[in-house]
């Protein structure tokens, strides 16, 4: 999702539909200088509605970012019982 203010739009499609949320806010992106300030109010909405929410850097190396992303789903799933081994 980008940050702009039709984004709110998204998210409430989203959470309608009772999906769960996960997001990595990249601040400072990937060809921003620095961080921002979330004039948007986007933290504090994503969190009452109990998304998982973490800022990461957007300029450093992505590896770590895919393996947070990777280690949660698998957690997720894993709860679940949706683990099943390759035949």
């Amino acid at each position: 999702m980008q940050y702009t203010e039709e984004v709110s739009k998204t998210i409430d499609y989203v959470t309608k539909s009772d999906f769960d949320i996960f997001i990595q806010w990249l601040n400072p992106g990937y060809s921003d200088a620095d961080q921002y300030f979330d004039r948007l109010g986007l933290v504090n909405s994503l969190l009452v509605k109990s998304a998982t929410l973490s800022m990461r850097n957007g300029n450093l190396a992505t590896r770590g970012r895919v393996a947070e992303i990777r280690e949660f789903i698998y957690g997720w799933a894993r709860f679940r019982n949706l683990i099943v081994p390759c035949p």
